[in-house]
């Protein structure tokens, strides 16, 4: 079978382009696959040699062109757009031959208003929407018949390795945008900071907001906090962590809370629309706390720093969900999808 990719861009260390490269990857074992990106070409994560790459770096209009005429000529059975915005409406206005899923790497009440008014006019034209949560499914049935929940695979092996209870160090990966809320967590762990210097916060990414979070932290006086900019070794930072804090406005389904419990580590997270309550279970295997509540987001780190054995639980919960979201049973979903279209 013929599948195609298309995404803005595999070249940042972010969850949507790993994940577009993990199913390329397992997809192209069986099928004939092929990404086309409207950059360089370069990724960010490593790809199999099976795996084609078109860059088409032109502008709006060339790059649309370009790719229904790559379309029409190679006549592929789906089109798989990797959508964090307007990609899927763009390619819903190109009326393409072949069977077109909309893979939603964002829940729909994080779009525009008008994004979400043109998805109502136009996804008559998408075959399938791909989602990652249940709650997000029910904003789609509402406009589409034909809409299914999937996972995002997680690319570590889950080793189930033995807690380690003397681990002070609490990490959060993630761009340093509005959206990750790292200012949020700032905040809070200001709140508590004095009474835990022997632990520390490292948060890993780069972004627009840096100079911003940096400022906060110096002028709260914060010396426990560190911005440690991107990595190309996330394995190294979760396997030296103590707990994992996610502090998001809003997401998809967070790669970085999937990734976290495949190394067995607790997770704090706010309930933000819509992913964090599809991985974590309040009490189990970390916290959920009301999304944006600074104070609750302080206790909540403050409960989990003081009670080792409370950690040590919820780490043996965290390697049970990763189970889940590995990349053998996603890959096995989205064969059964294909399966569909024969």
């Amino acid at each position: 079978m013929k599948i195609l990719f298309v995404i803005n861009s595999l070249a940042n260390l972010a969850g949507s382009e790993r994940v577009a490269v993990l199913l390329a990857n397992g997809l192209s074992e069986k099928h004939l696959v092929s990404i086309v990106v409207r950059d360089d070409g370069k990724s960010a994560y490593e790809l199999n040699e099976k795996v084609e790459v078109v860059s088409f770096n032109k502008s709006v209009f060339g790059f649309f062109g370009a790719l229904k005429k790559k379309i029409s000529k190679e006549g592929y059975d789906v089109v798989v757009s990797h959508n964090m915005g307007k990609l899927s409406l763009l390619l819903a206005l190109m009326n393409i031959k072949a069977k077109l899923w909309s893979y939603e790497h964002v829940s729909y009440v994080s779009n525009k208003w008008f994004v979400n008014f043109l998805k109502n006019k136009l996804y008559f034209r998408v075959d399938k929407i791909l989602v990652l949560t249940e709650r997000d499914a029910k904003n789609y049935r509402g406009i589409h018949n034909d809409v299914v929940v999937v996972k995002n695979p997680s690319p570590f092996i889950i080793e189930n390795s033995e807690y380690d209870i003397t681990k002070k160090k609490i990490v959060s990966i993630g761009r340093l945008t509005y959206q990750k809320g790292y200012d949020l967590l700032i905040d809070s762990w200001a709140k508590i900071y004095e009474k835990f210097q022997d632990w520390e916060i490292e948060i890993y990414g780069d972004g627009e907001d840096k100079d911003l979070l940096r400022s906060m932290i110096e002028k709260k006086g914060i010396n426990n906090i560190f911005l440690k900019g991107k990595t190309t070794d996330v394995s190294s930072v979760y396997k030296d962590a103590a707990l994992y804090v996610m502090s998001s406005r809003y997401e998809g389904l967070p790669m970085v809370l999937i990734e976290a419990q495949s190394f067995g580590l607790p997770v704090i997270s706010f309930d933000c629309p819509y992913g964090p309550a599809e991985i974590v279970t309040n009490n189990v295997n970390g916290f959920l706390v009301e999304s944006e509540n600074l104070s609750l987001l302080a206790v909540a780190l403050e409960k989990m720093i003081t009670n080792p054995e409370l950690r040590k639980k919820f780490s043996k919960e965290s390697f049970a969900m990763a189970s889940s979201f590995s990349v053998v049973s996603v890959l096995q979903m989205w064969e059964e999808m294909l399966l569909g279209l024969k």
